[in-house]
């Protein structure tokens, strides 16, 4: 009876998978495109004037990218990858493989048991794209609530399958060849299923284990390297929405400082007013970090903030004099960045 099921269900997981992707991938880019276009609408209706903000064209055009055509190429990827790993998932157990290679058996098959090898290698691979699946669906699933899909979204989720994918085959060889103990990672010798759960949570967070990899090799560190900003040290950036940003190419801080609000606000479902405080923040932590985590409890959150405080309040609180003061909002006042932020302010705080 269960080798019956399991004839179907093989199969059945084998199409499904693939045209999950396919399906999302094409029926929702219509209805998102009317709805983006809808949104573009309503926010130059509810805000006079907001056509003339310089960041308003531009976002016009990136409302153009939701269309279908714009979907074809990546979704078209997407669903050939998931194609071939679901069919190896279901059905890689019951190839024989004649052919030696170093991708699944190591660097030392001519010693070993090259078939056992190559099958577990298999086997944690098949793990970390389930991992990874499952991870997309809830992706996806999350986006087609908030109604937010573009077509980076097909090709960060087919980065990550494929990341997740080698980062397993790696995990395998790494353990096999009695590297774990040096990097720090928990011991899994003799134990196929514990590297299996960690092949299946390394599909699902991917850029975890690239982490914990290249902080256990020495020669991946960097003396000298600047300290990174991270996205999630913005208030309301969660981990989750920090890596829809990184899909707009926004990795840290310096970007997003940089970032159109309006376009902000077209790729993700938050709100125009929450956008500009997002760029805001980023730009005040970028331009004075030292000062940036001191300031926010006293109320100065935004370089919007920064910049309309009165000059001897902002002495007291940042223990600068008034020359100093003036010579940082001089400095500010410069930025084309922070020009677009406070025009957009003002088109917004007039318009309400």
């Amino acid at each position: 009876m269960m080798t019956q099921l399991m004839s179907w269900v093989s199969p059945a997981l084998t199409a499904m998978m693939p045209l999950f992707v396919l399906a999302c991938g094409m029926l929702l880019p219509t209805y998102l495109s009317r709805v983006k276009q809808s949104e573009l609408e309503r926010l130059a209706t509810s805000y006079a004037g907001i056509e003339r903000a310089r960041g308003f064209q531009s976002a016009q055009q990136m409302a153009d990218r939701f269309s279908v055509t714009h979907f074809i190429i990546p979704v078209a990827f997407t669903t050939f990858q998931v194609s071939i790993l679901s069919f190896l998932t279901f059905y890689g157990a019951r190839i024989d493989p004649l052919a030696k290679d170093f991708i699944l058996g190591g660097a030392d098959i001519v010693k070993g048991d090259y078939q056992n090898y190559a099958m577990l290698t298999l086997c944690t691979v098949s793990f970390a794209f389930l991992g990874a699946f499952i991870w997309m669906i809830q992706n996806l699933v999350t986006r087609i609530v908030s109604r937010n899909i573009n077509p980076a979204t097909f090709y960060a989720m087919s980065v990550n399958i494929l990341l997740a994918t080698t980062l397993a085959a790696v995990l395998h060889h790494i353990y096999h060849g009695g590297l774990d103990e040096v990097m720090g990672l928990p011991s899994a010798s003799d134990k196929p299923s514990l590297l299996i759960v960690m092949a299946f949570l390394t599909g699902m967070a991917p850029d975890i284990m690239l982490d914990k990899l290249r902080r256990g090799l020495k020669f991946f560190r960097s003396e000298g390297e600047a300290p990174s900003m991270p996205l999630t040290t913005i208030q309301g950036i969660s981990s989750f929405t920090a890596f829809r940003l990184k899909e707009m190419g926004l990795d840290g801080v310096q970007n997003l400082a940089q970032t159109n609000p309006v376009e902000l606000y077209m790729m993700t479902p938050a709100s125009i007013q929450t956008c500009l405080d997002w760029v805001g923040q980023a730009q005040l932590q970028l331009s004075f970090p030292d000062k940036a985590a001191a300031l926010g409890p006293l109320g100065v959150r935004t370089m919007l903030d920064f910049h309309a405080m009165d000059d001897a309040i902002l002495a007291g609180l940042t223990g600068w004099s008034a020359e100093q003061v003036a010579n940082a909002k001089r400095r500010v006042d410069q930025t084309p960045s922070f020009a677009s932020l406070k025009e957009l302010n003002a088109l917004l705080v007039g318009a309400a």
